[in-house]
């Protein structure tokens, strides 16, 4: 009985001396519920001189307001001598002094000695090294859980210690780890840097269907050796004089004022040599050559506006049509489809019996786009164009034409880029007779002629990418650069 209350007395005296209060103010103490988070994040100083470690542990749970479940094999006495440190940090020195396994379910902590297996507690990490690890939920706002889990615990490029584990829980985005608290606290610096909203990109596209001198009729064409510019000159609008804008020109071109000037007007001088930057409408009787026509053609930002005017006359003059003018914001390296067409039916063996199903194949067209900021404010863009239509009818179903164009461009933002070189060509009669007498039998061919006319159309595939702010707002080109991530 005696032995009793000296151990209850002496482990009120350790409770005082870790807390630095007075008899009295224990007294008060005692009243006052205790948080365990607060008390376990409160630092403080630890003194303990050859004190049994089973009692020490109990104090500490006492102190935290948490349950310590001490294992049989949890022996010895410890000394122990901190300044400034947290109860968690209190709690890890002393396992890995003692060698013990720390394995925590909710408000318990089972201490167990080396030699000792731990159980299936939910919060707890297999470790083969004795050392504490301390679980840590870390919640992201931005990036997915399970990809971020996946990416710390990737099989032999682990960035969790050894016997270090991650859990997520896709419901709440959050990340639960458990590993050292240095390692857990290098991957929260990770995490906050990686945790950042997706920069996004909104794609304007105009997929036309024209004629195949209209890409000589726009006659403007990129080299492709990054030839740089020697000057500006301002281009008025001819439907509205207030409106002008300055163009990149290269020397030795000349070019008028006014829009109808610009793209196919006379008084022009042309440079086919590679390497130009602007190329306009060339004079292929003095220079024997003509205008490249489109398989690749990129537009500063500049001259966007003046493409979209020349795009928006097409269908007026008669020269094609806009069969879709499609809009979609993506995110950053993110893949954007915009796919347009119909299913074709056909019949196929389903199995050995004779028993036949219907299928469906695509015949449409299909655009899909991956851009890709860069630091300087540009965006390179993999696009893969398809364009399938229905051809002839077999005995086994119709059969699928199919033209397919994938590249990869760099444009700046609100600059353009013109993919082309899909060509369809189609044949067909015109009659031209005089009326009645015409239809009449057998002598109306007298009086009547039939031409056979050919057409051969270009699809077009016009794409304009413009980065976004934070607010959604296409973002100005002089400001582009401002989402460049910073240099290390």
């Amino acid at each position: 009985m005696t032995g009793v209350h000296h151990s209850k007395k002496w482990q009120s005296v350790l409770l005082l001396t870790l807390l630095g209060l007075s008899s009295a103010a224990w007294s008060q103490a005692v009243n006052v519920p205790i948080s365990s988070l607060n008390a376990i994040q409160k630092r403080m100083a630890f003194s303990f001189q050859d004190v049994p470690a089973r009692a020490l542990l109990q104090v500490l749970g006492e102190t935290a307001g948490v349950n310590i479940v001490a294992d049989d094999s949890v022996t010895g006495n410890i000394t122990l001598n901190l300044k400034d440190a947290t109860w968690q940090e209190a709690l890890d020195v002393i396992a890995r002094s003692k060698h013990l396994r720390v394995e925590q379910d909710k408000n318990t902590y089972f201490v167990r000695g080396e030699g000792f297996e731990l159980g299936n507690g939910s919060g707890a990490a297999n470790t083969s090294d004795g050392i504490y690890r301390s679980p840590e939920v870390i919640e992201l706002q931005y990036q997915k859980a399970e990809e971020v889990g996946k990416m710390i615990n990737t099989d032999g490029k682990s960035f969790l210690s050894n016997g270090g584990a991650v859990i997520w829980d896709n419901r709440t985005n959050q990340l639960v780890m458990m590993d050292t608290p240095d390692r857990v606290n290098q991957m929260r610096q990770v995490m906050r840097k990686m945790d950042m909203p997706s920069r996004q990109v909104l794609i304007e596209a105009r997929i036309v269907e024209a004629e195949d001198s209209f890409s000589r009729s726009l006659g403007v064409k990129l080299g492709f050796n990054n030839a740089s510019h020697s000057g500006f000159t301002t281009i008025t609008d001819p439907l509205d004089s207030s409106k002008t804008i300055s163009v990149p020109v290269r020397s030795g071109v000349t070019v008028g004022s006014t829009l109808s000037n610009v793209l196919g007007a006379t008084g022009q001088t042309s440079d086919t040599t590679v390497g130009n930057m602007i190329n306009f409408p060339a004079l292929s009787n003095s220079s024997g050559t003509s205008a490249a026509n489109f398989a690749l053609s990129l537009y500063s930002s500049g001259l966007s506006q003046f493409v979209n005017l020349e795009v928006s006359a097409l269908e007026t003059d008669g020269k094609g049509k806009i069969i879709s003018s499609p809009r979609v914001v993506t995110s950053n390296n993110v893949a954007a489809v915009i796919e347009q067409g119909t299913e074709i039916p056909y019949q196929q063996q389903a199995n050995s019996s004779g028993a036949t199903t219907v299928s469906f194949r695509k015949a449409s067209l299909k655009l899909e786009v991956t851009p890709q900021i860069t630091p300087k404010g540009d965006v390179v863009m993999d696009v893969d164009v398809a364009k399938d239509s229905v051809g002839t009818l077999t005995s086994a179903g119709y059969t699928i034409n199919t033209k397919h164009v994938k590249t990869k461009v760099k444009v700046e933002n609100g600059g353009t880029v013109v993919i082309g070189g899909i060509y369809q060509e189609s044949t067909g009669n015109t009659v031209e007779k005089v009326p009645l007498l015409g239809d009449l039998p057998l002598l109306g061919n007298l009086f009547k002629t039939t031409n056979k006319s050919t057409s051969k159309t270009e699809l077009l595939i016009f794409l304009t990418p413009y980065v976004l702010d934070e607010q959604g707002h296409p973002l100005a080109v002089s400001n582009t650069t401002l989402l460049a991530q910073p240099e290390k």
